[in-house]
């Protein structure tokens, strides 16, 4: 396992705060949309289709470009220069992997800084179920409302037979994050004794180790989370992509292939 039992995760006090109880607070909440400034034509399409599911809140989060070097390092000297996990070399060699990491840990220290309740967190390559309008209000419902993360889509790493899961799941395209959540993603990132790596594999070596230690999820750390699972209840033919991108769209919100990928050279 990767991760220091005595050092890695561990408890982060909880900070009162209103959290979303219906989904119309979710339509209205901020909802931010990470997007290189490189590529203004994908937030002009995702404006559009992120409007068009419901959210009326919607504000662009400038990503940080790994393909700019110096750009790139003055975004780690904000964090102190935190060590790379040395048996993760893929986060060194592709440098979109790191400026996908400091794109989310840049939101999630908004949130923190200006005491955000909740954010809704998009990547500009994200495309709606067909069914979105009439499948995620049911959904949220459903959803239990103690979550410091929020799955909107992921790829599971095992198969699940249940609309809302607790599994453990990669990919960060589409995710609610509460400010209890913010805080402990953000320390726990940070403060990984062999190193920071791909961000979603760091959130994933979180959810194994609360799944390992805590078989009836009675501990609150490291946080919190459900997933939606629509693939096995709503199955639709917009998930059907080539060079593996199909297993991504497990959710409601999936990625789209054809805009290809910023973080490794498919």
């Amino acid at each position: 396992m990767r991760y220091n039992i005595e050092k890695d995760y561990h408890y982060i006090p909880f900070e009162p705060m209103v959290t979303p109880q219906v989904w119309e607070d979710i339509l209205k909440g901020p909802c931010y949309v990470i997007n290189l400034n490189r590529n203004p034509e994908r937030w002009e399409t995702a404006q559009e289709k992120i409007k068009n599911a419901g959210f009326t809140n919607v504000h662009r989060i400038s990503a940080v470009d790994g393909k700019n070097p110096i750009f790139l390092e003055q975004n780690w000297n904000l964090y102190q220069n935190p060590s790379f996990a040395e048996w993760d070399q893929e986060f060194v060699q592709y440098p979109g992997k790191q400026g996908c990491f400091l794109s989310h840990m840049k939101i999630w220290k908004k949130i923190i800084d200006e005491r955000i309740p909740w954010v809704t967190v998009l990547e500009d390559d994200v495309l709606f179920h067909s069914q979105w309008n009439i499948l995620a209000p049911k959904y949220f419902e459903l959803t239990p409302k103690d979550f410091d993360v929020l799955y909107l889509g992921a790829q599971f790493e095992f198969e699940s037979s249940y609309h809302i899961d607790c599994g453990p799941v990669f990919c960060t395209h589409a995710m609610i994050v509460t400010y209890n959540g913010a805080k402990k993603l953000y320390e726990m990132c940070l403060n990984k004794t062999d190193g920071v790596y791909t961000i979603d594999c760091m959130i994933i070596d979180m959810m194994k180790f609360k799944m390992h230690f805590s078989k009836t999820h009675a501990i609150d750390f490291p946080f919190i989370w459900y997933v939606w699972n629509g693939y096995r209840f709503f199955p639709t033919e917009q998930i059907n992509m080539p060079k593996g991108w199909t297993k991504r769209n497990r959710g409601l919100v999936f990625q789209d292939e054809s805009y290809g990928s910023e973080v490794r050279p498919w």
